[in-house]
């Protein structure tokens, strides 16, 4: 090649597919192989350098300088990671809940509110749940002084989303994908930079409670504005986020306060959402998507294509899949083949992957329950060699390790064990009744079992096993269960 004859794009583009053919090399290797002015070269490689088609620095270890092409440097680190990483035989796909509860602290309860609520950054949650079931199966005591009082703290916020919620950082909107939009969107706030309580804005916008509380709500699940405490929202939750419809008058003032105070948003103090504007930069963004990335790894451990499905729009996929194969190539994650069943890449971070490396068989006696719309279960999720009921609100899963002791569904009433009566999975599987009876939030005033195993909970042998827990009142077909007095 004699660049003096081409055109110096033209030289540029033939240098640059004559780099593809080869590994990293010094300028030295270069001069050698071509014959061309070492000032030529050095002039090539930089307008090459400029456009990011040829990487340069110490790329092999020990060595000078080099050069390389970039996709067949990031080939070569891909094969040098590949080969790098332990080998693992791949688990069975049964084993991916588990794992997915050891990750989150479902399998081994914690102590620590904090970690749970770092887990479930940017999720979006149902607010009774997170209350009633994904907290309570996380950590040993839950109560609901224990969120109020962190967000009294002021540094976790909520942001309404269709009806969910997403916990998220003040200072940290752009990691949820939360970013300003165009337009007047605070509606009855009067400015989005106060706060205000229920009756200020009672005075300010001029409305009634009942247009008030209405347009409150649909700001908040448009995204746009929020609250500062959360029983607000546990409230709202209860009432189905509506203001009461009375048709006429109540013959009791002292209840009819009762009802409206029940729906209606005194609590806290509203205001605007501070959403940052989308970031231009490009190294900004990618800093960004790396966040995510790490934020979904401290969530599962491992990421597939279809573990990502109820993630909110930022955290899919198709979003984050270029930043997981950066990552991969800086080393700080790895792909492999870790579960059986799963189509397509898997990714682990280094200390999802120690855990595997560290095996489960020692963990198969521990006993937990999963919600199946707990963000660390598998339901709904299609997997190969997964067999899990639809992801329903009021349906619960109680594994044994790996394997299933219990599916219970219409919270209790539909119970299908997996392990014969009397044996000590059954007694153990006592402890998640008698949560129904005994959390704070939402707690069951009886359990009705209809059915075991698809007959009357009348005739079923599991029934004696909850004599030592529960009270037990029985009628020709259901079993009722109600807190033990002593």
């Amino acid at each position: 090649m004699n660049p003096s004859e081409l055109s110096w794009e033209t030289a540029c583009n033939v240098f640059g597919q004559w780099l593809e053919y080869y590994g990293p090399m010094s300028t030295d290797d270069i001069h050698e192989k071509l014959f061309i002015e070492r000032s030529i070269i050095d002039h090539l490689l930089d307008d090459l350098l400029e456009a990011e088609r040829v990487i340069s620095g110490n790329l092999v270890a020990d060595l000078d300088v080099l050069i390389c092409e970039r996709e067949n440097y990031e080939i070569l680190l891909r094969m040098n990671r590949k080969e790098n990483i332990p080998e693992i035989e791949p688990l069975p796909i049964t084993w991916l809940q588990y794992f997915l509860a050891d990750i989150q602290g479902l399998a081994k309860k914690r102590n620590d509110i904090y970690a749970c609520l770092d887990q479930l950054f940017g999720f979006p949650l149902d607010v009774q749940l997170l209350e009633s079931d994904f907290l309570p199966s996380r950590l040993k005591s839950y109560t609901i002084s224990m969120l109020d009082r962190i967000m009294q703290e002021g540094v976790l916020c909520w942001i309404g989303r269709d009806k969910k919620i997403v916990l998220a950082h003040q200072a940290e909107m752009d990691l949820v994908g939360e970013f300003r939009e165009k337009g007047n969107r605070e509606g009855v706030l009067p400015s989005s930079e106060g706060k205000y309580d229920f009756n200020t804005l009672v005075r300010t916008s001029g409305l009634r409670v009942t247009e008030l509380t209405d347009a409150l709500w649909e700001g908040v699940w448009a995204g746009h504005i929020t609250n500062d405490t959360f029983e607000v929202v546990r409230k709202g939750a209860a009432g189905g986020y509506k203001s009461p419809k009375i048709d006429r008058p109540l013959r009791s003032r002292r209840r009819s306060f009762r009802s409206w105070e029940a729906v209606t948003p005194f609590a806290g103090n509203w205001f605007v959402v501070n959403k940052p504007v989308p970031p231009q930069d490009l190294l900004v963004m990618d800093g960004l998507l790396k966040e995510r990335v790490r934020i979904l790894f401290a969530r599962y451990g491992i990421l597939f294509r279809e573990l990502l499905r109820n993630e909110l729009p930022a955290f899919k996929w198709a979003e984050i899949f270029k930043t997981l194969r950066l990552l991969e190539l800086a080393g700080e994650i790895y792909t492999g083949y870790f579960f059986e069943g799963i189509s397509g890449p898997q990714f682990i971070s280094s200390a999802a992957l120690r855990k595997l490396q560290q095996g489960f068989e020692s963990d198969s006696d521990h006993i937990f329950w999963v919600n199946a719309q707990d963000p660390a279960s598998l339901c709904g999720i299609t997997v190969e060699g997964l067999s899990l009921p639809p992801r329903v609100r009021s349906t619960h899963i109680i594994y044994s390790g790996a394997d299933i002791i219990l599916i219970s569904k219409r919270l209790a009433k539909l119970l299908e064990f997996r392990v014969l009566p009397g044996s000590p999975e059954v007694h153990a599987s006592m402890e998640f009744f008698q949560h129904f009876l005994l959390r704070e939030t939402n707690p069951l005033i009886k359990i009705i079992i209809e059915t075991v195993n698809g007959i009357d909970a009348i005739k079923s042998e599991y029934i004696e096993a909850f004599d030592s827990f529960f009270e037990i009142r029985k009628n020709d077909k259901q079993v009722h269960l109600f807190k033990k007095r002593y």
